[in-house]
Order: C-alpha cells, then sequence, then structure tokens
C-alpha cells in the first residue's frame, strides 16, 4: 500500500534511472529514502529528547550521583565529578541498583538494532548520492547533451535525488553522533557504579 505521493516519487524515479541503472547501486532511490523516513522515526524514538545528559529523563532523578564530560571549549572532554560522591551509595543499595539499572537500560536503548541499520543505510545512501553526482557530472560535460532531447531533465533528476539522499543521509548521522556522545558518559557512570560497589564489598 503506496500513497500517490510515493507512486509518483516511483515514476520519477524509475524515468531517471533507466538511462543509469547500475548493478552495483545499494538500493534505488525511491526505496532507501523509504528506508530512511521509517530508520529516522525509529531510531528517534529512541534517542532522548535534550542534548544534556543531566537531562535525559531516564537519569534525571540520579544527576546527583552521575558524572558528565565538558563539552565547553576551554575544558572539552574534561570528566565533571558528581555533586554526590557514587560510593556514598554503599550505605543505599537500593538506589544503586536503581542508578545501575537506568544507566543500563539506557545503553541498551541506544545501542538497539535500529542504529546498526541506521549505519548501513546512511553508508548506502551516502554512496548512492555520490554516484548521482558523478553521472550528473558526466552528463553534463558529455559532447552527446545537447543531441538529447530529455537531457535537462534527467540533470535535474540526477541533481535532485544527490542532495536528497544526501540531505537525509545527513539527518540519520547527526543522532547517531549524539548516540555515540552519550555512550562513553553512560560507560563512565557505569564504572563508577561498579567502583562503588567492588568499595561495598571490600
Amino acid at each position: 500500500k503506496i500513497t500517490k505521493e510515493q507512486l509518483k516519487q516511483i515514476i520519477i524515479e524509475e524515468m531517471h534511472e533507466v538511462m543509469y541503472e547500475a548493478e552495483d547501486s545499494p538500493k534505488m532511490f525511491s526505496f532507501l529514502m523509504r528506508d530512511a523516513h521509517e530508520v529516522l522515526k525509529d531510531i528517534s524514538g529512541v534517542m532522548p529528547k535534550s542534548r544534556d545528559f543531566f537531562k535525559i529523563p531516564e537519569l534525571a532523578p540520579y544527576t546527583d550521583y552521575l558524572s558528565s564530560i565538558s563539552t565547553r571549549r576551554k575544558t572539552y572532554g574534561q570528566t565533571i565529578t558528581p555533586i554526590m560522591s557514587p560510593r556514598d551509595l554503599i550505605y543505599q543499595p537500593d538506589l544503586h541498583k536503581e542508578i545501575s539499572e537506568a544507566l543500563m537500560n539506557l545503553k541498551s536503548k541506544l545501542n538497539s538494532p535500529a542504529f546498526a541499520k541506521a549505519e548501513q543505510l546512511m553508508a548506502d545512501m551516502k554512496e548512492l548520492s555520490k554516484q548521482k553526482f558523478q553521472q550528473h557530472r558526466e552528463l553534463f560535460f558529455s559532447d552527446d547533451r545537447d543531441d538529447m532531447p530529455d537531457a535537462k531533465v534527467q540533470l535535474q533528476g540526477l541533481s535532485e535525488h544527490a542532495r536528497q539522499l544526501e540531505a537525509e543521509a545527513e539527518k540519520i548521522e547527526k543522532l547517531i553522533n549524539q548516540r555515540n556522545q552519550f555512550n562513553p558518559i553512560i560507560d563512565l557512570n557505569l564504572k563508577e557504579m561498579e567502583s562503588a560497589k567492588s568499595f561495598a564489598n571490600s
């Protein structure tokens, strides 16, 4: 089941692909764009709405015990210690367990199979965009271009497809990069939680 707009896009795709069908193309434009919309929906639903680690809803109740990493220029990458030492949690085992589970659950969400699919799709889209830009250049500088009645249509189609693929790939990449910024901070806090647990055991 497809909408009229999707059908129209597939027809346009077929018209522009006739002259440039390549066996090594990862996927057709229309299908890549459809998959991109689905993947963006999936990973957007998983990603925290805030880019601030301390404002992630799952972690907000525990920020006093969590470390972060500075994103400011002068102190970029430096560890920001929590207000309360995680070692204080040795006297609060239930709270320690809550925080550890919240961190592990968030890490699991941010490393769901949807992100692996998104990374592969992003690579396919960038590759196809690169191919279409190359085809556009070849056709634009072709000696036979003036003899082709639909050369302008093909040039416009190739350019438009390449830019759309590039734009969607950038949206996916932005979310993946955001996920990649969160993972080391989560790992840092899990390590501190484990250290507090080991200290409690000793």
